[in-house]
Protein backbone atom coordinates (compact mmCIF):
# COMPACT_ATOMS: atom_id res chain seq x y z
CA UNK A 1 0.00 0.00 0.00
CA UNK A 2 2.62 2.56 0.69
CA UNK A 3 4.42 1.81 -2.26
CA UNK A 4 0.89 2.28 -4.47
CA UNK A 5 0.77 5.62 -2.59
CA UNK A 6 4.31 7.19 -3.57
CA UNK A 7 4.05 5.57 -7.15
CA UNK A 8 0.81 7.63 -7.75
CA UNK A 9 2.70 10.70 -5.76
CA UNK A 10 4.99 10.44 -9.05
CA UNK A 11 3.30 12.49 -12.15
CA UNK A 12 5.10 9.87 -14.31
CA UNK A 13 3.95 7.09 -12.74
CA UNK A 14 0.40 8.79 -12.19
CA UNK A 15 -0.21 9.23 -16.13
CA UNK A 16 1.17 6.06 -17.06
CA UNK A 17 -1.42 4.00 -14.58
CA UNK A 18 -4.15 6.77 -15.81
CA UNK A 19 -3.18 5.96 -19.32
CA UNK A 20 -2.86 1.90 -18.50
CA UNK A 21 -6.21 1.92 -17.04
CA UNK A 22 -7.97 4.29 -19.62
CA UNK A 23 -6.63 1.88 -22.84
CA UNK A 24 -8.19 -1.25 -20.70
CA UNK A 25 -11.19 0.21 -20.12
CA UNK A 26 -11.52 0.99 -23.98
CA UNK A 27 -10.32 -2.26 -25.30
CA UNK A 28 -12.84 -3.83 -22.53
CA UNK A 29 -15.57 -1.28 -24.29
CA UNK A 30 -14.73 -2.38 -27.60
CA UNK A 31 -14.52 -5.83 -26.99
CA UNK A 32 -17.97 -5.71 -26.18
CA UNK A 33 -19.18 -4.26 -29.03
CA UNK A 34 -17.52 -6.77 -31.14
CA UNK A 35 -19.06 -9.57 -29.11
CA UNK A 36 -22.24 -8.09 -30.17
CA UNK A 37 -21.52 -7.98 -33.89
CA UNK A 38 -20.93 -11.70 -33.22
CA UNK A 39 -24.20 -12.50 -31.55
CA UNK A 40 -25.90 -10.22 -34.27
CA UNK A 41 -24.37 -10.86 -37.95
CA UNK A 42 -24.31 -14.28 -38.51
CA UNK A 43 -22.60 -13.71 -41.76
CA UNK A 44 -19.06 -13.99 -41.00
CA UNK A 45 -17.19 -11.53 -43.26
CA UNK A 46 -19.79 -8.94 -43.28
CA UNK A 47 -19.30 -9.52 -39.43
CA UNK A 48 -15.75 -9.07 -39.45
CA UNK A 49 -16.14 -6.50 -41.54
CA UNK A 50 -18.59 -4.42 -38.88
CA UNK A 51 -16.10 -4.73 -36.03
CA UNK A 52 -14.61 -1.65 -34.68
CA UNK A 53 -10.70 -1.90 -33.77
CA UNK A 54 -10.01 1.53 -32.86
CA UNK A 55 -10.49 2.91 -29.62
CA UNK A 56 -13.97 3.95 -27.82
CA UNK A 57 -15.04 6.83 -28.72
CA UNK A 58 -12.19 7.52 -31.18
CA UNK A 59 -14.89 7.80 -34.28
CA UNK A 60 -18.46 8.39 -34.07
CA UNK A 61 -20.89 5.17 -33.54
CA UNK A 62 -22.88 4.36 -35.98
CA UNK A 63 -24.26 1.43 -33.89
CA UNK A 64 -28.46 1.77 -32.95
CA UNK A 65 -30.72 -0.97 -32.04
CA UNK A 66 -31.97 -1.58 -35.51
CA UNK A 67 -28.15 -1.37 -37.59
CA UNK A 68 -26.99 -4.72 -36.90
CA UNK A 69 -29.88 -6.92 -37.49
CA UNK A 70 -30.46 -5.57 -40.85
CA UNK A 71 -27.42 -6.83 -41.73
CA UNK A 72 -29.59 -10.00 -41.46
CA UNK A 73 -32.40 -8.94 -44.37
CA UNK A 74 -31.76 -10.95 -47.73
CA UNK A 75 -31.45 -7.42 -49.81
CA UNK A 76 -29.09 -6.01 -47.36
CA UNK A 77 -25.50 -5.99 -48.39
CA UNK A 78 -22.40 -4.47 -46.90
CA UNK A 79 -20.20 -2.42 -49.57
CA UNK A 80 -16.40 -2.25 -47.99
CA UNK A 81 -15.11 1.00 -50.05
CA UNK A 82 -11.73 -0.78 -48.28
CA UNK A 83 -11.12 2.99 -46.49
CA UNK A 84 -11.77 4.80 -49.75
CA UNK A 85 -15.40 5.87 -49.69
CA UNK A 86 -17.90 5.97 -51.40
CA UNK A 87 -16.39 7.53 -55.58
CA UNK A 88 -19.65 7.12 -57.54
CA UNK A 89 -23.00 6.30 -57.54
CA UNK A 90 -24.66 4.43 -61.16
CA UNK A 91 -27.57 4.12 -62.53
CA UNK A 92 -28.39 0.83 -60.75
CA UNK A 93 -28.11 3.13 -57.38
CA UNK A 94 -26.33 2.32 -54.25
CA UNK A 95 -27.50 4.15 -50.58
CA UNK A 96 -25.05 5.21 -48.46
CA UNK A 97 -25.00 7.54 -44.72
CA UNK A 98 -22.90 9.66 -45.19
CA UNK A 99 -23.37 11.21 -41.37
CA UNK A 100 -25.42 10.58 -38.28
CA UNK A 101 -26.49 13.10 -35.89
CA UNK A 102 -24.71 16.72 -37.10
CA UNK A 103 -25.92 19.14 -39.30
CA UNK A 104 -23.46 19.23 -42.77
CA UNK A 105 -21.23 22.92 -42.58
CA UNK A 106 -22.10 23.09 -38.64
CA UNK A 107 -20.12 22.38 -35.46
CA UNK A 108 -20.49 19.56 -33.73
CA UNK A 109 -22.44 21.58 -30.78
CA UNK A 110 -25.38 21.75 -32.64
CA UNK A 111 -25.95 17.83 -31.68
CA UNK A 112 -27.72 19.04 -28.61
CA UNK A 113 -30.60 20.24 -30.42
CA UNK A 114 -30.78 16.37 -32.46
CA UNK A 115 -31.54 14.48 -28.72
CA UNK A 116 -27.73 13.55 -28.24
CA UNK A 117 -25.22 14.75 -24.99
CA UNK A 118 -23.96 18.65 -26.37
CA UNK A 119 -20.45 18.56 -26.12
CA UNK A 120 -19.69 22.14 -26.25
CA UNK A 121 -18.46 22.48 -22.04
CA UNK A 122 -16.26 19.75 -22.36
CA UNK A 123 -12.75 20.90 -22.74
CA UNK A 124 -10.93 19.15 -26.14
CA UNK A 125 -7.63 18.50 -26.89
CA UNK A 126 -5.90 17.45 -29.99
Amino acid sequence: MVAETKKAADPVALTQMIQKETQTANFNKMDQIRRRVDATVKDHKTAEALKPWYNYMCKRSAFHNAYLPTFKRQNVTLVDTEGRGVERITEKGIVFISTCGVEMGSSSTNIGKMGCVCMASIPVTF
